[in-house]
């Protein structure tokens, strides 16, 4: 694909994997491996992406103090956050999800599953989801409703 047919695509539909700390370079802060997609995808400026990433953090339910932070410094549950955000930051149209939550407890997992359809109510992504483990669907029916 060339290369500009190919930054359009990679706007419309990303991947989030399996691994959340694989995705994450150890040798970048957490801010700035989030301002890789914002700067690149959407062209914020440099000057601008303190804000855009503490709002993206924000976006996810963390807190942009992580921003500072390298991924060795984080939990599962704050890395599966993290690469999500990198991904929704562009407001693809589809966002492959490879299991999720497949490495994360069973309370963890209806947290994310929740953020995730928080997210699909705010934004106009469609998700889906490639594989779950069986304990991801039986999330409480209280954690759908928020």
């Amino acid at each position: 694909m060339a290369g500009l047919a190919r930054r359009g695509f990679g706007r419309r539909a990303l991947t989030v994997l399996q691994d959340a700390g694989g995705a994450l370079n150890p040798r970048k802060t957490v801010g700035q491996s989030s301002a890789l997609p914002l700067r690149r995808l959407l062209g914020v400026r440099r000057r601008s992406l303190g804000g855009a990433v503490a709002r993206l953090l924000d976006r996810v339910g963390r807190s942009p103090e992580l921003a500072a932070r390298y991924p060795r410094q984080l939990s599962g549950v704050q890395a599966q956050r993290v690469v999500i955000a990198r991904a929704v930051a562009s407001e693809p149209e589809l966002l492959v999800l490879d299991e999720p939550v497949s490495a994360l407890d069973v309370l963890v997992q209806a947290q994310i599953l929740a953020l995730l359809q928080d997210l699909r109510r705010h934004d106009h992504t469609r998700r889906l989801l490639a594989a779950a483990p069986r304990a991801a669907a039986a999330v409480p029916r209280s954690m759908n409703e928020n």
